[in-house]
C-alpha cells in the first residue's frame, strides 16, 4: 500500500492583498480532498497536511510579505515522520506559486529520490512553467481524479509514464507533455471529498480565531462545487483551462447525500457554493432546495451565477424560503457594447435590471461584481459601468463589488496584453497578489487609458459604493454593519469616506 502525502501550501500575503485578519483567507481544500478520495479509493494510504489550518501554523512576517502556514522546519519534520512514497502538492493560485516551490524543495531535501507531483487550477495555466523546477516531476494539467488513477497504476508497474493522460513529466532532464485527459463526463463517478482526512472541526471554527473563507463571518460553513466546466468566453477567466468548455454536472441525489453527509457528520449549517454555472441547469437546482428545507442549512453564491431570465420570481421566492442568504451575479461592464464585443459576455443590460427588480420584489439580497480596465474600454466607458452599478445599487439595492482586470495567465486578457504590449507592470505572482483588490496596483495601459486613472476609478468607485452604504446604515444600520463584516473594512470605509 502506497503511502501519498498531499500538501495544500502555506499563503503569503503582501501589502495590498491583506484583508480580514492578519491570518488572511483559510478554506477547505476541496480539490485535495477529492483527490484524497481517488487514492483512498485505489487502495493508497492518504495523508493530507492543510498548512493554513494546521494547529502548527504561524504567522511569520518578513519585510515586505507575511507568511500564514506551517514553519518550514516543522514541516520538513513532518515529511520525514511519515515517510511518504509519493508527494501531490496543491497549486490553485498563481500568486501562491513561491510556496509551491519552496514546499517541493523541501520534500526533496528530505529525499529526492520522493516524486513530486503538482496539480490544481494554477498547474493548469502554469504547467510547463512549474516544470522548471527540478524538485517537480510531474505536473498534472486540468482534471486530476483519472489522470492520479492512472499515476498510481504507473507508480505500480502497470504502464508507462508516457501513457498516462494529462501531465507533463521530465525524464532524463528533457521535458515531456502528453496529450490531454478526457474530462469527466459522469461525475457522479467521482467520490465525495474525504473530509475524514483533515480536522473538520478546526475549519468550522476558524471564525473564533478571526479567520475567515467568505464575507459576513458565516459560522460553520464549507464551500461545495456541483458543477464543472463553462461554455461562455469571457476574456477574464481561466475557468475553461482546468474545468473544460462542457458543463457537466452531478445529479441531484449526489448533491442531496454530498450535503446529507456534511449535515450529519459535521452539522454544517451553511454552504457557499463556488460553481462557475451553478444555475445553468436551474430547473436541477430547485431540485436540490428540498435539502435545504429539511435541515434548515442556509447558501449562498459568492463565486457568481450568470444573469438568466429562466430564472423567475417564483424560483427566486423559492430560494429565499429555502435559506438563500443572498446571490451574486457577475455583470462586469455597464457599457454593453463593451460588454459584448470586448468582455464577450453574452448579456444584456436590461436583463441585469429586470433580474435586480425580482430578486428585490422577494427580498433577496444580490450582489455584482463589476470589472474596471479591460482594453478597448476608455474613461468615458469605465464611468459608465461605475454609474449602472451606483444606479442598480440606489433603485434595486444591489451591492456593487469592484474589481480591475486582471490580466491571469491562460485568459484571452493576457494573451491581448502581451501581443499589444499593454502590460504596465511584469506580470509575476506578487505583481498579480497585489492588483486583486479595488485599492491595488493596476497592470494594464492602452493608447485609451494609462494604469493610474484605473486606480483613481477605482478608488473613486469604492467611495461611491461606501458612501451609499453610509446612507443606508442612516436607515438600517444593523443589517449594514453586517455588510461592512470587519473592522478592517470599516476603517477602510473611513478612509476613503474622510481621506485619512
Amino acid at each position: 500500500m502506497e503511502k501519498i502525502l498531499l500538501i495544500n501550501p502555506g499563503y503569503v500575503y503582501y501589502k495590498k492583498t491583506w484583508r480580514k485578519s492578519p491570518y488572511g483567507f483559510v478554506d477547505l481544500p476541496l480539490g485535495l480532498l477529492y483527490i484524497a478520495a481517488v487514492l483512498e479509493s485505489k487502495g493508497c494510504n492518504v495523508k493530507v497536511i492543510d498548512s493554513p489550518a494546521s494547529p502548527q501554523a504561524k504567522l511569520i512576517i518578513y519585510n515586505d510579505r507575511r507568511y500564514y502556514g506551517i514553519p518550514p522546519n516543522v514541516l520538513k519534520k513532518m515529511i520525514q515522520e511519515y515517510k511518504p512514497d509519493v508527494v501531490g502538492i496543491s497549486s490553485q493560485f498563481t500568486t501562491q506559486e513561491e510556496n509551491v516551490f519552496q514546499t517541493a524543495e523541501l520534500v526533496k531535501s528530505v529525499d529526492y529520490s520522493i516524486p513530486v507531483i503538482v496539480g490544481g487550477a494554477n498547474a493548469s495555466c502554469r504547467a510547463k512553467y512549474l516544470m522548471e523546477s527540478s524538485n517537480i516531476d510531474i505536473v498534472v494539467k486540468s482534471e486530476g481524479e483519472k489522470i492520479v488513477s492512472d499515476l498510481v497504476d504507473y507508480f505500480r508497474g502497470k504502464h508507462n509514464l508516457k501513457n498516462v493522460k494529462g501531465i507533463f513529466y521530465r525524464q532524463d532532464r528533457i521535458i515531456f507533455e502528453n496529450e490531454d485527459m478526457p474530462y469527466i463526463e459522469d461525475l457522479d463517478e467521482v467520490p465525495l471529498p474525504a473530509y475524514h482526512l483533515v480536522d473538520m472541526e478546526s475549519y468550522l471554527t476558524l471564525y473564533k480565531k478571526g479567520i475567515h473563507s467568505r464575507e459576513g463571518g458565516i459560522k460553520r460553513a464549507v464551500p461545495m462545487i456541483t458543477s464543472r466546466g463553462c461554455p461562455y468566453n469571457c476574456i477574464f477567466c481561466s475557468i475553461s483551462l482546468s474545468m473544460g468548455k462542457l458543463w457537466r454536472a452531478h445529479s441531484v441525489d449526489y448533491v442531496i447525500q454530498h450535503i446529507e453527509k456534511l449535515y450529519k457528520t459535521y452539522r454544517i449549517k451553511h454552504i457557499h457554493f463556488e460553481d462557475d454555472n451553478l444555475m445553468l441547469d436551474v430547473n436541477r437546482f430547485m431540485r436540490i432546495l428540498e435539502i435545504f428545507r429539511k435541515y434548515n442549512i442556509t447558501w449562498d453564491t459568492p463565486n457568481g451565477i450568470r444573469v438568466d431570465r429562466s430564472i423567475t420570481k417564483d424560483m427566486l421566492k423559492e430560494m429565499k424560503l429555502s435559506g438563500c442568504r443572498s446571490l451574486t451575479i457577475g455583470v462586469e461592464s455597464g457599457d454593453e457594447e463593451i460588454l459584448n464585443k470586448i468582455v464577450k459576455k453574452n448579456l444584456r443590460l436590461d436583463e441585469v435590471e429586470e433580474f435586480a427588480e425580482r430578486c428585490q420584489k422577494v427580498g433577496l439580497p444580490l450582489y455584482a461584481f463589476f470589472i474596471l480596465g479591460f482594453p478597448g474600454e476608455d474613461i468615458k466607458s469605465m464611468k459608465k459601468t461605475i454609474d449602472f452599478a451606483m444606479y442598480l445599487a440606489k433603485r434595486y439595492k444591489v451591492r456593487p463589488l469592484n474589481m480591475m482586470a486582471i490580466p491571469l495567465y491562460g485568459t484571452q486578457l493576457y494573451k491581448i496584453c502581451k501581443e499589444n504590449n499593454y502590460f504596465s507592470k511584469e506580470i509575476t505572482p506578487y505583481t498579480l497578489s497585489e492588483s486583486t483588490g479595488p485599492d491595488g496596483y493596476f497592470l494594464i495601459s492602452t493608447e485609451k487609458f494609462q494604469a493610474r486613472q484605473v486606480e483613481h476609478l477605482s478608488r473613486y468607485f469604492s467611495s461611491r459604493i461606501y458612501r451609499w452604504l453610509l446612507f443606508n446604515a442612516l436607515i438600517s444600520p444593523i443589517s449594514t454593519i453586517k455588510k461592512i463584516g470587519n473592522i478592517y473594512k470599516f476603517m477602510r470605509i473611513l478612509k476613503l469616506l474622510f481621506g485619512f
